[in-house]
């Protein structure tokens, strides 16, 4: 079901309201001209398992592909900007998720991609700048890079599960690997993940720097 409807006041676009799950579709294209995938819009659509997104989708909102159980990978538009929370939880078959070359994703929320236990990788893109609480809780990951764009981390973003009381406790043996003097080096000190360090390519641009990441900083 689509509409047309403002987002904020500047988007009036079509909007992806609902994929009913009672149609138990396998596959599924979102048209082109959808800038939005609302809350909860496939939520629990359990026998999709691929769909493909439009060049201009900008928003995926709160749980809009929750327990999507059969959803095996998904590979996400140089359009997006914004993954929110709870958008990909429970989608315990994920195992792949795929960035565009030359992506415009800013922000990862909350528990976006909690209990995809079939993730063990994902490799961010340089325009990502803020990976939510819990965001990668009880995934397959063993380990991360985190690139020094990323400037804001939430409490147990990586290295956590959750055990058989609910309660979320950090891993034994995941490493985060980033640069010294990062938001990653101190996101690892704060929720006491192992960190380890790796060398810049290159100074040249000051991708690489080794200075820390503030938000007054990227505001400038």
């Amino acid at each position: 079901y689509y509409a047309s409807r403002g987002l904020g006041d500047v988007y009036k676009r079509q909007v992806l309201f609902c994929c009913p799950p009672a149609k138990k579709l396998t596959s599924y294209t979102v048209p082109e001209g959808v800038v939005a995938i609302a809350n909860s819009a496939f939520g629990q659509c359990k026998a999709l398992e691929t769909v493909e997104l439009p060049s201009t989708l900008k928003y995926i909102m709160t749980y809009s592909f929750a327990e999507c159980t059969a959803l095996k990978s998904i590979t996400l538009p140089e359009s997006l900007t914004e993954i929110n929370d709870f958008a990909f939880s429970g989608c315990s078959a994920l195992a792949e998720v795929n960035f565009a070359e030359d992506s415009s994703l800013a922000t990862i929320g909350n528990a976006a991609f909690y209990d995809c236990g079939a993730l063990t990788q994902i490799d961010f893109p340089d325009s990502v700048t803020s990976v939510g609480q819990g965001a990668f809780v009880s995934t397959g990951m063993k380990s991360v890079t985190v690139p020094p764009t990323i400037y804001d981390i939430g409490y147990s973003a990586f290295g956590f599960y959750t055990d058989q009381s609910g309660d979320i406790v950090a891993m034994d043996d995941f490493i985060v690997y980033g640069y010294e003097g990062s938001y990653a080096q101190s996101y690892c000190s704060d929720n006491e993940v192992k960190f380890e360090a790796i060398e810049p390519e290159n100074t040249d641009d000051g991708k690489n720097s080794c200075l820390l990441y503030t938000s007054d900083a990227a505001d400038d």
